[in-house]
């Protein structure tokens, strides 16, 4: 398939993993939501949010490493001015763009608010990769109820519920509380 250019490339493959699991999601729900199996519903859904955040880092860092191999200068100042000094050694050292552009993909983290994303997309972009701030909360609330699954076996504290930015997502049990 030929793509206008790479970025076409990267929206197109997050469109398609996007459209997939709709279609996943239309053909599996109803017949579930007709059984009325809670555990199998709650599951289906536990997956979509895992794999819906897997997908938007993995556009993100798409976006990243498209850019950044053709802006080396800026991501030799972007480590100058962020990097801790082992990362300046290593970018200072290297000669390889395709290996300079892995450690800008590596910058692309949710963790902190996803601090760094927005670090490197205001270097290379001049814009911030959430579209408002609506859309930031949202993405900010799935990870943390992606981290919920997979680190505390999807059962959330009243710690987490507190860093939620769109109350009423998750729901504390009461036998945790």
């Amino acid at each position: 398939m030929q793509f206008e250019t790479n970025l076409d490339a990267c929206i197109n493959r997050f469109m398609y993993r996007i459209n997939t699991m709709g279609e996943f999601m239309n053909l599996v729900l109803k017949p579930i939501e007709t059984r009325g199996n809670e555990k199998i519903l709650k599951f289906i859904y536990e997956s979509f949010i895992i794999r819906a955040v897997a997908f938007i880092e993995n556009y993100l860092t798409c976006l990243v490493g498209n850019a950044s191999v053709r802006k080396e200068s800026l991501i030799r100042d972007y480590f100058k001015e962020h990097g801790n000094e082992r990362k300046k050694q290593e970018v200072r050292n290297c000669h390889e763009l395709s290996i300079l552009s892995k450690h800008m993909e590596a910058e692309v983290s949710f963790k902190k608010d996803a601090k760094k994303t927005k670090r490197v997309f205001e270097y290379l972009f001049n814009f911030s990769p959430f579209p408002h701030r609506e859309i930031e909360d949202l993405i900010h609330d799935a990870v943390l109820v992606r981290n919920i699954i997979i680190h505390e076996g999807g059962i959330p504290s009243d710690a987490h519920a507190n860093q939620m930015r769109n109350q009423g997502i998750i729901v504390v049990s009461e036998i945790i509380a």
